[in-house]
């Protein structure tokens, strides 16, 4: 899951992106979770083929201003799409990722091994083995609302960091299992 120069997989990096703070924690018995505010600054017109190489993660944005962006599949890409601020986007980056930003992007990236979520969901539905939705700009108020509660947390001169970082991690888990799990679908 890491790139061979560095010992973390930076989400801001492959955005070539500010990244104005990171952080990371092991919620639970697992991997760490990578997080990430970063911003990627587009001028009018301006496009920006992002690439992010393969990890055994699902990688959550959850938007802080709107943002426009597509897929590629294939080297073709797709309709270009408007994020609204609040949304969120889980995808799978088993095998890698391609977008092309159409216009400046504001995120908090969670980095989410699939060893973590599967941590998650065993708590949560014990014996169920769940895979997941991919929302793809899709409203999302309890996300949000915890993203508000991460840029507070991780404003500098906090010192409660550490402890409540992992609270909030395993609190975005819980949401997405009870929220985008395909055994929540069928309740």
């Amino acid at each position: 899951m890491t790139r061979p120069d560095e010992d973390r997989y930076c989400v801001s990096d492959y955005f070539l992106a500010e990244n104005l703070l990171s952080t990371a924690t092991i919620p639970f018995n697992s991997q760490t979770v990578e997080i990430e505010l970063f911003h990627c600054e587009a001028g009018p017109g301006d496009t920006r083929l992002v690439t992010l190489p393969p990890a055994d993660a699902f990688l959550l944005l959850l938007y802080l201003e709107d943002a426009q962006h597509c897929d590629v599949i294939n080297g073709v890409k797709d309709q270009v799409r408007t994020f609204r601020e609040g949304s969120i986007c889980l995808v799978n980056i088993e095998a890698g990722v391609s977008i092309c930003l159409h216009s400046s992007l504001k995120a908090i990236s969670f980095l989410l091994p699939l060893s973590v979520m599967d941590e998650i969901s065993e708590r949560a539905a014990p014996g169920r083995n769940t895979g997941f939705l991919c929302p793809r700009g899709r409203p999302d108020p309890v996300m949000h609302h915890i993203g508000q509660a991460f840029l507070d947390l991780i404003t500098p001169g906090t010192h409660q960091e550490t402890v409540l970082l992992k609270h909030l991690v395993a609190a975005i888990g819980v949401h997405l299992v009870s929220r985008y799990s395909t055994a929540s679908q069928n309740n």
